[in-house]
């Protein structure tokens, strides 16, 4: 049995990111340089030790979306965080957005002028409907906003250009506890919890506006994370929000074959296909593969 590569070390990992720069940042977002997804990737290794375990493939493939959607995954900025989860057996690395992210990618095809979200704190005045003529919120924030614990709302408001009325997408607590605890992300909700709710009614209330196809693949992404789902069903919005299983599973199997072959690890292949759970066919493909790789 062949083991397949981890990320080990910051040694190991700068080392990866230089030897596969060309694929890292082909079709990245202007601006985004290696410095950058070395810095980020650095930080997210030194934060979580879970991440050393992550395969490298998982972790240049959540390092290149960043790259095209043009965010930074570091989580200082709130754009984006890398993430390590199990994915049948594996340690996986996932990229996962912020609310800032969202706000990034809604008014990037610019449609969606103004978008800002916020949280509502205990003792805040606080009120919310909806009326023939719109929605109508009103919030007068207090001076104490520091206490995670004590957030009671989260909203999200946007304009989209050319109408006259905002959009509104207003979630109370417990459904924002609802969702943080089916989230496979739970490091970012447990060390940036304000910023994390902050994102949940945002991110839905990206689903009703104008945005890029590229924005709206990564927002579904990014839905599936926090509703629990099975990390193999789906993958870096390869399948644009499918809901067919089937697909979303070749899906992943595609994505993580795509990488490792291109990190020229072909004799990891196989392996690698075999715990994902690839069907036949992908399994086929890998074993091909890897006898290259080992010929």
């Amino acid at each position: 049995m062949t083991a397949i590569a981890t990320i080990d070390s910051v040694q190991t990992l700068g080392d990866m990111i230089r030897k596969h720069s060309a694929a890292l940042l082909q079709g990245a977002a202007q601006g985004i340089t290696l410095d950058h997804l070395w810095s980020a990737a650095r930080v997210a290794l030194m934060r979580d030790p879970k991440m050393r375990n992550a395969t490298a493939a998982s972790v240049l493939g959540a390092l290149r979306k960043a790259a095209r959607l043009g965010l930074d995954p570091s989580g200082d900025s709130g754009e984006a965080y890398l993430v390590a989860y199990k994915n049948h057996g594996l340690q996986e690395c996932q990229l996962v957005l912020g609310y800032r992210g969202c706000i990034t990618l809604a008014r990037r095809g610019g449609n969606v002028g103004a978008i800002e979200a916020e949280n509502v704190f205990e003792g805040e005045r606080f009120s919310f409907s909806r009326t023939e003529s719109g929605a109508r919120l009103r919030h007068y924030p207090g001076e104490h906003r520091d206490d995670p614990a004590k957030i009671t709302h989260s909203y999200a408001v946007a304009q989209i250009r050319g109408f006259p009325v905002g959009q509104v997408d207003v979630m109370t607590r417990a459904e924002i506890d609802k969702i943080r605890n089916a989230s496979r992300a739970s490091k970012p909700w447990s060390e940036h919890f304000s910023e994390m709710a902050r994102k949940t009614p945002t991110r839905r209330l990206c689903k009703y506006l104008p945005i890029t196809v590229e924005a709206q693949r990564a927002i579904t992404d990014d839905d599936k994370i926090d509703s629990g789902l099975d990390p193999s069903k789906w993958i870096d919005g390869a399948t644009g929000g499918s809901s067919n299983q089937a697909d979303d599973e070749r899906a992943v199997c595609s994505e993580r074959i795509e990488m490792a072959e291109t990190m020229g690890q072909l004799e990891q292949l196989a392996e690698q296909a075999k715990k994902l759970g690839c069907d036949d066919e992908w399994k086929e493909k890998a074993a091909t593969l890897s006898g290259q790789g080992a010929a």
